[in-house]
């Protein structure tokens, strides 16, 4: 048998449904809000950080002229350097449609066998890319409409001349932002391609790989100068080090700062739920002024009678939550079906 006193409180909660059932509504969205904030924060910030750190991303750039295997292969003798490999990047237009261009950054590689420093990886397509073929990043296709199989028309700085190449595979490069967020694609290509696009055929970058301490930006700043010492003693000028943003992928700050705005609105939506429910059982106590004298009388203490309406808010609170664990259920439910179907 339900007690008196629990009976009160569901009879006040079931005289004023549309206000209870607000409340709970309340309590519910603040919760989920704040809940899925959290677990959305902690699962992209190791998923980003887990395979961005998984492309083996340069510790430092050295850019020089005429970068090759044997000077990789020197470099990476060197104490400290885990491993070294020279690339280059161009910066070229893709033609996206009629008179319509858009940015273009393509990443030459003399042996795509052998990537060992910022990888990635093929999705579906052939690999490597052939003389005259090329690579996208999977992020540029809804900007340049193209698949494979399709042919691209390309200018490079050079000579600004229309170079046609075909598209042969889709790639999936971690370490670079979302191409169709920033607005620009990204291309693979070899040696013997560039040079066909009337550029020259050379690399001029050397990116190494610190062998521990990979976040530690002041050992970075050590190993690229010992590096760079190095190269120059064997006759390499080297024009100036970049020592990219260890250990963070480009779009980390943006993420990180959406997501603290995202955090801000959950939290503001728990807090206005809870000021929902103090209003709640504020109009409820001011409409049974007339009620709780009538139990002072029959000998009710303060104790008492605050426990009746705590059982009110404890009542809304354990609705709210229970109302998120269905969801949360219905949801994993519709996902593991999901799975099952596809």
């Amino acid at each position: 048998m339900i007690s008196v006193r629990w009976r009160k409180v569901l009879g006040d909660l079931w005289l004023n449904k549309t206000r209870t059932l607000l409340a709970v509504l309340a309590i519910a969205i603040g919760i989920f809000g704040v809940g899925t904030v959290l677990a959305g924060y902690s699962i992209l910030t190791h998923e980003i950080n887990a395979n961005f750190l998984g492309t083996h991303p340069a510790s430092a750039i050295l850019y020089t002229e005429n970068a090759d295997d044997k000077l990789a292969a020197a470099v990476e003798s060197l104490p400290g350097v885990a491993n070294a490999e020279p690339r280059r990047i161009v910066t070229a237009r893709i033609q996206a449609g009629p008179n319509e261009y858009r940015r273009l950054l393509l990443f030459v590689i003399d042996d795509f066998n052998n990537l060992r420093v910022s990888t990635f990886k093929l999705e579906r397509g052939n690999w490597p890319p052939a003389d005259r073929e090329i690579l996208i990043e999977r992020s540029a296709l809804p900007l340049i409409k193209k698949e494979i199989g399709d042919t691209v028309i390309i200018q490079t700085p050079n000579n600004g001349q229309d170079h046609e190449l075909k598209v042969t595979g889709i790639v999936h490069d971690p370490g670079q932002s979302p191409g169709d967020v920033d607005n620009i694609a990204y291309g693979y290509i070899t040696l013997n391609t560039l040079e066909s696009l009337g550029e020259t055929r050379a690399l001029n970058e050397l990116r190494i790989v610190v062998d521990e301490n990979s976040k530690d930006v002041t050992r970075i700043t050590n190993v690229a100068n010992q590096v760079r010492d190095v190269m120059e003693k064997r006759g390499y000028h080297v024009s100036h080090v970049e020592i990219p943003n260890a250990g963070k992928h480009p779009h980390a700050d943006q993420m990180d700062s959406l997501l603290f705005l995202l955090e801000v609105f959950g939290i503001l939506a728990l807090i206005l739920s809870s000021i929902l429910v103090a209003s709640t059982v504020s109009a409820l106590l001011s409409q049974q002024i007339r009620q709780i004298g009538v139990m002072k009388v029959i000998g009710a203490t303060t104790y008492q009678i605050a426990g009746l309406y705590f059982g009110s808010v404890l009542l809304l609170g354990v609705s709210g939550l229970l109302s998120v664990f269905l969801l949360a259920c219905g949801q994993a439910g519709h996902s593991r079906y999901s799975q099952r179907k596809y």
